[in-house]
């Protein structure tokens, strides 16, 4: 599948976009939810809202764009038909209903993208789950409260043949695994409640550290599912990630066919009678099933999208910055030979196999839970080539016996051509000869080819199954240039050692180092920063994305 910035909507561009849309200056049909707000709380008093069938006129229209713009402080921001302080407003009713909804008790309260993804697919799509804004917040928040005010009235109206939507709650050994982890490591994380449990990854300062433990916590919780009431236990109706007794998806009807479902059963509802929804609940219940299916297929799409072309984006990086392409990951879980880490700058998770690094031995205190690897000094792990994927020895041998018949061949043929000169020479009659004419033109450059020509094909590499170029190293701790190593061809003098030093100075200080008895050891530990290589192979479908972690002692 193709990837597009762009979403696929359900309904032809013409219907979303112009028919259904509320144009300035144009009289739409909608169906509205009105709240009337408590500015200084944010409450809705029982009694305060309406709902029904509407005609609006909108004065003006407003993006998204526009909306970050304005919450984010732009000095001369302005709109022909809208007021910076209504923006403004209705961000502090948004804020107010959140805190409401998930117990806040006027914390500041971080967006946590992962688990919103647990209920439906972001639109519009980004590279990187974890990316969010104000407007996207804002709007996200006043289409929770429409949603859950709908299910609220299709509940009562329609107590057999209400289409709801639910997240049952995670598994209660792994989230209290996940707590305790967390409180060992000095983070107070409260998991008695869904609202608990988000308040206390509210309080983590530290953005990176806290999508890790979002990632942690997603992986308890299973993705929301849609439902007939009259099918389900009411114990399982709650949402558990949005902290709803009862919730639907009614916002959206131009993209979702659950949402023109809920649609019409609100239609039935408020005519008090005078509609009757006749539709049959089995039927329903098989609408719904394959409402779940078409959603959980369309995310993977997305993701599959997404993937490729985030790919495609660290090949792009990988070539502009002409070498390893490094990023900071989170360590959120450890193992005995390998470690979990989420990449917070691409959005995404991966694991770390110590099979794939330039180590001695890996070993894991359990107790503890930290990973010791016994690092190979000197040996960078971009350069390292695993065990698995070095050429068998039969394979070896046909190389060496190719290279072997490829040298006698070339031997044979610059005798040939000396037999041929020596004939040629015999017959020359000028006064000076070639070689001493070759050597009028003789220059350093023409030492250089020789030497490069008399190395060709030669392997300086101590490993002898290197198939990437190692990293520059010095000679001594005064020394002024660099030497090549490995098989690296083409090292930029000049440009080298600042690259690499630079990765040292950057990337140094977020390793846990210890030497003992001559051994070069790294301690891993869960929320912590490691810095690792991206790799992506664009030749395979899908295409393949590794990481490594850097090797400290060969920095």
């Amino acid at each position: 599948m193709p990837f597009t910035s762009r979403p696929s909507l359900m309904a032809r561009l013409t219907l979303p976009g112009e028919v259904c849309s509320l144009a300035p200056g144009e009289e739409r049909l909608a169906v509205s939810v009105l709240f009337r707000v408590n500015p200084h709380n944010g409450s809705v008093a029982e009694g305060d809202t309406w709902v029904g069938k509407s005609i609006i006129k909108s004065t003006g229209k407003i993006s998204v764009q526009e909306i970050d713009a304005a919450l984010g402080g732009q000095a001369d921001w302005t709109h022909e038909s809208v007021q910076l302080k209504d923006v403004q407003i209705l961000n502090a009713v948004a804020e107010k209903f959140r805190e409401a909804r998930l117990g806040a008790g006027g914390e500041p309260i971080a967006p946590l993208r992962l688990l919103q993804q647990l209920d439906d697919e972001n639109i519009p799509i980004k590279h990187n789950i974890f990316d969010s804004s104000a407007a996207t917040e804002l709007v996200e928040e006043l289409m929770h409260k429409a949603n859950t005010y709908v299910a609220q009235r299709i509940a009562q109206g329609l107590p057999e043949k209400a289409l709801l939507r639910r997240q049952a709650a995670p598994n209660p050994r792994r989230l209290q695994t996940f707590s305790d982890r967390m409180n060992a490591l000095k983070y107070d994380v409260d998991v008695s409640s869904s609202g608990a449990l988000q308040n206390s990854l509210f309080k983590v300062d530290d953005q990176d550290i806290r999508k890790g433990m979002e990632t942690l916590v997603s992986k308890s919780m299973q993705r929301a599912k849609y439902f007939i009431a009259g099918k389900t236990n009411k114990q399982l109706w709650p949402h558990y990630a949005l902290n709803t007794p009862l919730y639907t998806h009614f916002t959206c009807p131009t993209r979702r066919y659950a949402d023109i479902i809920v649609h019409r059963q609100l239609e039935a509802v408020l005519s008090e009678g005078k509609i009757e929804y006749t539709e049959d609940l089995e039927n329903l219940v098989k609408t719904i099933e394959s409402c779940n299916t078409k959603k959980d297929s369309a995310q993977n799409a997305q993701e599959q999208s997404i993937h490729i072309e985030s790919c495609r984006d660290m090949d792009k990086k990988r070539q502009e910055v002409n070498g390893d392409l490094i990023t900071e990951g989170i360590v959120i879980c450890v193992y005995e030979s390998a470690f979990d880490v989420l990449i917070p700058e691409w959005g995404f998770e991966k694991r770390v196999h110590c099979d794939q690094l330039p180590l001695k031995k890996a070993e894991f205190r359990k107790e503890k839970r930290v990973l010791e690897l016994y690092w190979e000094k000197g040996v960078p792990s971009s350069a390292y080539v695993p065990e698995d994927e070095r050429p068998k020895a039969a394979a070896s041998q046909r190389v060496t016996n190719a290279r072997a018949a490829a040298r006698q061949a070339e031997e044979a043929d610059r005798a040939r051509k000396e037999r041929e000169e020596a004939a040629r020479k015999q017959t020359e009659t000028g006064t000076i000869s070639t070689d001493d004419v070759d050597a009028l033109f003789d220059d350093d450059e023409d030492n250089a080819s020789d030497i490069t020509e008399a190395m060709a094909g030669a392997s300086l590499a101590e490993r002898p199954t290197q198939s990437v170029p190692g990293s520059p190293t010095r000679t001594s701790s005064n020394a002024k240039g660099l030497q090549r190593t490995r098989s690296d061809s083409k090292v930029p003098v000049s440009e080298a050692p600042e690259t690499r030093l630079s990765n040292k100075e950057k990337y140094l200080s977020l390793f846990k180092l210890r030497e003992e008895g001559g051994e070069y050891i790294q301690d891993v530990t869960e929320m912590t920063r490691v810095p690792v290589i991206l790799k992506t192979d664009l030749t395979k479908s899908p295409p393949c994305l590794t990481i490594r972690s850097l090797n400290p002692y060969a920095l």
